[in-house]
C-alpha cells in the first residue's frame, strides 16, 4: 500500500500516462532529427530548440491530451461514484494502450516515412493497406525498417507494463474517498487542462492549434521538425475536394488555358485532333522508369539514357503527376493529374471507369496492348484498371520462372525486359502494331542490387548502384531489340514514374518531381532529334505521343501535345501538398493552408509570396481550375471517348 496523496489517485494515473506520451513523442522528434541532421544547416541549428521545445511540446500535448479526454471522462465517472470498477478499469487501460500503441506505431513510421518522401507521414501510407501480404513481404525485405520495427515491438511492450504498472499502483491499490468539493474542483481543473492542451492556446478567441503552426521559419526541415507524427497523419484527412470556383468556371478555365475552342457534346473537353499526314501506324513502347529522377539522369550513374537523349526528342523540364507510381502509371497513360491523397486507379473516382487514354485509343485502332510489370500485377490495382482500359495482355510476376524472383517487388528489370522480346516478337507475327508498356521496379529505394553477374557497378553509394543497374538494363534492352526487324518502325518514350527525395532543399522536393521525358526513334522519318525546353507534364505523353503516331484522335484529357502547344505553368502533387511552377517561381500549397513562393532555379529559401501576389493569384488559379475540372470530370463520368 503506498502512501496517500493530496491529489484524486485516477488523476495522478493520466497524468502519468501523459508525462509518459510526451517523453515518447520527444524521443522520436529527437531521433528524427539526428537521422536527417545532413538536413541541418548552419542557419537552421538555432531554429532546432524552438522547433523541438516550442513548436514540438504544443503539438505533442495536443495529442496526448485527445488521447486522455475520453479515459478522463469514464475514470471521473467512476471516481464521483467512488467505485473503481476492476473491469472498467481495464477496460479504459486497453483504450489507453490502443492509442499509445497506435501513437508508436505511427511515428516509428514517420522516421523512413520522412527519409522517403521529405514530409511528415500521411493517410498515404494506407494506399498499401489493400494488398498486405504485399505490402508486409516489403517491409520485412527492406532492412532499413528493421531498427524501426524493433523499436515499435520494444516500445510496444514497454509501455503495456508500464501502463499496468501504473494503474495498480496509483488507482487499484490506493483507493480513497474525496468530498464532493474536491471532486468538482480537481474534475474541472483536470478538464480544463485537457481543453486547452486540445487547443494548443489559451486565448479563446484565437483560433486552436493547426499544422500551420508547425511552419515559422524558412527552413523546410525545422519547420517539420515541430509537428507531431500523429498529428500530420490525422490533419491529412481534410477534406480534398477542390472547389474553388462553380464548375463551370473552372471548366471554362481550363479550356482557355488549353485553348480548347471546340468540343464534343459529351464532355466539356472532349476535343476531335487530325493530322494532314496520314499515320505509318508505328508500334509505341513506353518505359516507366521507377524513381527516375533528373537529378541522377547523368554521364555517370545513366550513361545510356544520357547518350540516348542526345539523339531523341528531349524535355529535361517535364514533371510527374504525383510522388507515387500508381501517379504515374495513371498520368502517363491516360492523361489525367494526380488528386493529392486519391489513388485514383483503386477509388471509386477511376476504378470501372473507361478512360480515353493511349492503350484505349489505339486498341480501337488495331493496335495490340500488352503491359509489362516485374511484381503482383494486383498491386494499386493495377491488372484491375488497366485490362478494362484497353490493355489485352498483362504479364506480371506469376509469368516468371520461380527461379527469377528477386523479392517482393518480383523479378529485376533485366529479367522482364528479357521475358518480354519473345512477346513482343509474337505481336510482331501478328502483322499489327503493337503498344508495350513497361514499368521498372530496381531503382525503388531499399531495394537490393539484383544477383547479374553481367553487372558491374562503378558506384560505392548503393542507391547510385542501383540506378546504374537500371541504366543498365534498359541498355541491354535496347541493344537485343535494335536487331529485331519491328524496332525500326517504333517510337519509344521513357519518363520516370516519379523521381524521389534527394538533398530536398523544399518541403515539397522538385528532385520527386523533375523526370525528364525521352522521345526516341529509330527512324528519323518521325522527326529530328532536339532538345526542347518548355515546361511540361506527365500527363502530356500521351497528345504528344498521338501527335507522333498521327492517328487521327479525340483527346478527352487535359494533356497537350508538348511539339505544338505550351503551358503557362506545370502542376503536381505530392500528397498533402500542391505544387505549381513557372521558368523561374515554385509555389507550393500546403493542405494546412500555408504557402510559400521560391525561386526554385536559384535553389533560393526566401519566400516571395507576399511580393508576387497577382503571380500567386495566377497559379492558384491554374492549378486549382485544373484539379477542379479533372474532379467534375470522373464524378460525373465524363472520361471516355462515346464516338
Amino acid at each position: 500500500m503506498t502512501k496517500k496523496s493530496f491529489f484524486p489517485q485516477h488523476i495522478l494515473f493520466l497524468t502519468s500516462v501523459f508525462a509518459t506520451g510526451i517523453v515518447l513523442c520527444f524521443i522520436f522528434r529527437l531521433i528524427l532529427l539526428f537521422s536527417n541532421w545532413n538536413l541541418i544547416t548552419l542557419q537552421s541549428k538555432k531554429f532546432i530548440f524552438y522547433a523541438i521545445f516550442n513548436r514540438g511540446i504544443l503539438f505533442d500535448i495536443n495529442i496526448n491530451a485527445y488521447f486522455l479526454i475520453f479515459p478522463f471522462l469514464i475514470l471521473t465517472i467512476l471516481y464521483f461514484f467512488n467505485n473503481f470498477s476492476r473491469k472498467i478499469l481495464n477496460f479504459v487501460n486497453f483504450i489507453i494502450l490502443i492509442f499509445y500503441i497506435f501513437l508508436i506505431l505511427v511515428a516509428s513510421s514517420d522516421i523512413p516515412y520522412f527519409k522517403y518522401f521529405n514530409s511528415r507521414i500521411t493517410r498515404a501510407i494506407l494506399n498499401w493497406t489493400d494488398n498486405l501480404t504485399l505490402m508486409f513481404k516489403e517491409l520485412l525485405g527492406y532492412k532499413n525498417f528493421y531498427p524501426f520495427i524493433f523499436l515499435f515491438f520494444i516500445l510496444s511492450f514497454g509501455i503495456i507494463f508500464w501502463v499496468k504498472y501504473l494503474s495498480k499502483r496509483l488507482i487499484i491499490n490506493n483507493i480513497k474517498k474525496d468530498s464532493l468539493t474536491k471532486k468538482i474542483s480537481f474534475s474541472l481543473i483536470f478538464l480544463i487542462l485537457l481543453i486547452l492542451g486540445i487547443r494548443g492556446e489559451w486565448n479563446f478567441k484565437h483560433r486552436p492549434i493547426t499544422a500551420e503552426d508547425s511552419f515559422f521559419s524558412d527552413d523546410n526541415f525545422v519547420n517539420q521538425l515541430g509537428i507531431n507524427a500523429v498529428f500530420s497523419f490525422f490533419d491529412s484527412f481534410r477534406a480534398l475536394r477542390f472547389d474553388k470556383f462553380e464548375n463551370e468556371v473552372a471548366l471554362k478555365n481550363v479550356k482557355k488555358y488549353l485553348k480548347i475552342t471546340k468540343t464534343e457534346s459529351y464532355s466539356p473537353l472532349a476535343r476531335k485532333i487530325n493530322f494532314s499526314d496520314s499515320s505509318k501506324k508505328p508500334n509505341v513502347v513506353i518505359i516507366l522508369m521507377e524513381s527516375m529522377s533528373s537529378v541522377k539522369m547523368n554521364r555517370t550513374l545513366t550513361p545510356f539514357l544520357d547518350s540516348l537523349s542526345q539523339v531523341s526528342l528531349y524535355f529535361p523540364n517535364v514533371f510527374s503527376a504525383g510522388i507515387h507510381t500508381y501517379n504515374g502509371i495513371f498520368s502517363t497513360l491516360f492523361s489525367f493529374p494526380a488528386l493529392m491523397h486519391e489513388k485514383i486507379i483503386a477509388s471509386p473516382l477511376g476504378a470501372g471507369k473507361i478512360f480515353a487514354g493511349i492503350s484505349n485509343v489505339l486498341s480501337k485502332n488495331n493496335y495490340q496492348t500488352i503491359f509489362f510489370c516485374t511484381g503482383d500485377k494486383t498491386f494499386d490495382n493495377m491488372n484491375g484498371f488497366l485490362i478494362p482500359n484497353g490493355f489485352q495482355n498483362f504479364v506480371s510476376e506469376e509469368n516468371f520462372p520461380a527461379e527469377k524472383i528477386e523479392n517482393g517487388w518480383g523479378v529485376s528489370d533485366n529479367t522482364m525486359f528479357n521475358f518480354s522480346i519473345s512477346k513482343l516478337d509474337s505481336l510482331f507475327e501478328q502483322r499489327k502494331p503493337f503498344l508495350s508498356v513497361f514499368v521498372t521496379v530496381t531503382s525503388h529505394e531499399g531495394n537490393d542490387l539484383p544477383r547479374e553477374k553481367n553487372f558491374i557497378p562503378h558506384s560505392k553509394n548503393k542507391v547510385d548502384q542501383l540506378y546504374e543497374y537500371s541504366d543498365w538494363a534498359i541498355s541491354q534492352f535496347f541493344k537485343q531489340i535494335s536487331q529485331k526487324k519491328w524496332f525500326s518502325n517504333t517510337i519509344f518514350a521513357l519518363i520516370g514514374d516519379h523521381g524521389q527525395n534527394f538533398s530536398p532543399i523544399y518541403d515539397m522536393d522538385l528532385s520527386y518531381h523533375q523526370c525528364p521525358l525521352i522521345i526516341f526513334s529509330p527512324s528519323k522519318e518521325y522527326f529530328q532529334p532536339q532538345n526542347i525546353e518548355k515546361l511540361g507534364l506527365q500527363i502530356d505523353v500521351f497528345p504528344t505521343l498521338m501527335g507522333i503516331v498521327k492517328i487521327p484522335y479525340v483527346n478527352n484529357t487535359l494533356g497537350i501535345n508538348l511539339l505544338t502547344e505550351k503551358r503557362d505553368f506545370a502542376y503536381f502533387s505530392a500528397d498533402n501538398k500542391l505544387g505549381c511552377l513557372n521558368e523561374k517561381y515554385f509555389l507550393i500549397i500546403r493542405n494546412n493552408g500555408e504557402e510559400s513562393l521560391y525561386e526554385w532555379k536559384e535553389k533560393s529559401t526566401k519566400n516571395y509570396i507576399s511580393q508576387q501576389k497577382m503571380l500567386v493569384d495566377s497559379m492558384k488559379t491554374y492549378i486549382f481550375s485544373m484539379l477542379q475540372a479533372t474532379q467534375w470530370i470522373l464524378e460525373n463520368n465524363k472520361t471516355e471517348i462515346l464516338n
